[in-house]
C-alpha cells in the first residue's frame, strides 16, 4: 500500500489514472494486474478504483474527498460559495452581448434578431429569417415553390455556398449611436427540424465599441430594429463538489459536431419567433475547472421557444476514446428556475481557437415569464458545480431616433 504524499491533488491522481488504463490498454503486465485487483474491465473507472485502493481508500470517491480536506486544511478558510459581479471592462478575454431586437421586414424575408454576442476581435449577430418566396426559391436550387410552406430541398451542406450570395442584406443598413456604419458578412446557418425560419449567423465588421449604447438595424423602408446592451447580474457561484450520485464511466455514443443536418421536409404553416427575447444578460463569470474543464460563462439570451447559454471552455468541451472514435460532453449542464420548473440543454454549436472552444447551448422549454432566477448545474463524473444567476427585468429597445 502506497502512502498518500501530503502535496498530492486530484489533478496528479487523474493523471495517475489515465497513464494506469493507458498501460494496461498497451498490454504492459503489471498495469493490467492492478487493473485485475479491483476488476476484469479496462476502464478509467476501474483504473480510478485501483489508484484508490493501493492508496487505502475504499473508492475513488473517498480518496477524491481526503484530498479535498487536505486541500481545505492548508488553505484559508472559504465560504461555501462565492458572488461574483461584472467582469472588469478592461478584461482582454471578456465578451459581451446586446439584444431585445424587434422584427423588421427586408428584402430577403422578415428578419428578427436574436442578439449580438462580441469579443475583441469577433462580433457575431444571430437572426432568424423568415424568407420571401424568391429566396425560398433560390435557396431550393431553382424548384417551384408556393408562398412560405415551401420545401427545402435537400440538405443545407449544399446550399451553404449561396447563402453568402443570396442572403447579402443590401438593404439593410447597420449603425450605432456613434455614427458608425458596419457591414454584415454570412457565416453560418441551418433550418430547425420543426419550421422553416432560417438560423442564421453573420459576422459583424468592425467590432462594437462595448461603450456603444444601441446598435440598430435599418431598412430602406424605414423598419428598424434595435439592440440594447445585455444587463450584468451578479451571480453566485458555489465550490465544486460531488454530483448527487456517483456515475460510473460510460460507454458514451458519438456525438455529433455539426450545425446543420439533413432535416425532413417542412410541411407545417411556418411561425416566426416572438419578437425579442424576454431576457439577455452578461454573466462574464470563470467557474472553478469540472472534472478539469474550465469553463467561462459568458451570455445567456432567452428566445421565443427556447433560451440560449454561451461559453468558452479550456481546453475543450470535447472528450475522446483513446481511439478517438468516440466523443462526449465533459460535462453535462442542466437548469432549474426558482419555481421549480427544471430545463434540459442540447448542444447547439461549437467553433475551435486553439487553447479553447466556443460553444452554445441550448434549453427547453423557454424560460417562465414569472422566473426571477434560474440555477445552472455543471455536472461531471467527479465534479459539480452550480451557478445562480438572477433574472433581471426584459429590457426593450426603446423608442427610434425620431420618436
Amino acid at each position: 500500500m502506497s502512502e498518500l504524499p501530503g502535496r498530492l491533488d486530484l489533478d496528479q491522481l487523474r493523471h495517475q489514472a489515465r497513464e494506469l488504463l493507458r498501460a494496461a490498454t498497451d498490454g504492459e503486465p503489471q498495469a493490467r494486474a492492478r487493473m485485475r485487483a479491483v476488476s476484469q474491465r479496462r476502464t478509467l473507472s476501474a483504473a480510478q478504483l485501483a489508484v484508490a485502493r493501493e492508496y487505502g481508500f475504499a473508492s475513488w470517491p473517498a480518496l477524491r474527498t481526503e484530498v479535498a480536506r487536505r486541500r481545505r486544511s492548508s488553505e484559508p478558510a472559504a465560504t461555501p460559495s462565492a458572488l461574483v459581479g461584472p467582469a472588469q471592462p478592461g478584461a482582454a478575454d471578456d465578451r459581451w452581448s446586446l439584444g431585445g431586437g424587434l422584427a423588421m421586414e427586408t428584402a430577403a424575408g422578415t428578419l428578427s434578431p436574436r442578439a449580438l454576442v462580441a469579443g475583441p476581435r469577433h462580433a457575431a449577430l444571430e437572426v432568424w429569417l423568415m424568407p420571401s418566396p424568391e429566396i425560398q426559391r433560390r435557396l431550393a436550387g431553382g424548384s417551384e415553390t408556393e408562398g412560405t410552406g415551401a420545401r427545402f430541398a435537400g440538405s443545407l451542406f449544399t446550399l451553404v455556398s449561396d447563402f453568402s450570395e443570396v442572403l447579402r442584406f443590401d438593404d439593410v443598413v447597420v449603425v450605432d449611436d456613434r455614427g458608425t456604419t458596419y457591414t454584415l458578412a454570412f457565416e453560418s446557418g441551418s433550418i430547425p427540424q420543426e419550421s422553416v425560419p432560417l438560423d442564421l449567423r453573420f459576422r459583424l465588421d468592425p467590432v462594437p465599441p462595448r461603450e456603444c449604447r444601441w446598435l440598430e438595424l435599418r431598412g430602406t423602408d424605414g423598419s428598424a430594429a434595435r439592440l440594447l446592451p445585455s444587463e450584468r447580474p451578479v451571480v453566485q457561484i458555489s465550490q465544486p463538489a460531488p454530483p448527487a450520485a456517483e456515475a460510473a464511466e460510460p460507454d458514451r455514443p458519438e456525438q455529433a459536431l455539426s450545425l446543420v443536418e439533413q432535416q425532413p421536409p417542412i410541411e407545417q404553416q411556418p411561425v416566426l419567433p416572438a419578437e425579442g427575447p424576454a431576457h439577455h444578460l452578461d454573466i462574464a463569470a470563470d467557474l472553478p475547472p469540472v472534472d478539469g474543464t474550465a469553463v467561462r460563462l459568458d451570455s445567456l439570451i432567452c428566445e421565443a421557444d427556447d433560451w440560449c447559454v454561451y461559453l468558452r471552455a479550456r481546453p475543450g468541451w470535447w472528450a475522446y476514446s483513446e481511439d478517438r472514435t468516440r466523443k462526449w460532453a465533459a460535462m453535462s449542464v442542466d437548469a432549474q428556475d426558482d419555481l421549480g420548473r427544471q430545463y434540459v440543454s442540447t448542444f447547439g454549436g461549437s467553433t475551435g481557437h486553439g487553447d479553447h472552444e466556443e460553444l452554445v447551448l441550448r434549453f427547453q422549454p423557454r424560460l417562465d415569464s414569472l422566473a426571477g432566477s434560474v440555477k445552472l448545474a455543471f455536472t461531471g463524473a467527479e465534479d459539480q458545480v452550480v451557478v445562480d444567476v438572477p433574472l433581471a427585468p426584459a429590457a426593450t429597445s426603446g423608442p427610434l431616433p425620431g420618436t
